[in-house]
């Protein structure tokens, strides 16, 4: 279950972004994709990208509680 969960938490911050950012996410993961190299330095690269991700995604839901606790 933790999987779904995760999966709809990505889906959910995925709603708030605009075209742009939408853009850029998806080059991104294209990126990881279509990546060669699958080496142990690129795990590490993968792994730190999608923690740097979830991190900004928290942050980002955090500022909004915080917006909407201001108004």
């Amino acid at each position: 279950m933790e999987t779904n969960s995760f999966k709809v938490s990505i889906y959910e911050a995925l709603e708030t972004l605009d075209l742009d950012q939408i853009d850029q996410v998806l080059c991104y993961v294209r990126e990881l994709q279509h990546s060669p190299e699958r080496s142990s330095d690129y795990k590490r690269f993968r792994q730190n990208a999608m923690r740097q991700i979830k991190e900004a995604l928290k942050a980002e839901k955090a500022a909004e509680n915080f917006e909407l606790q201001l108004a």
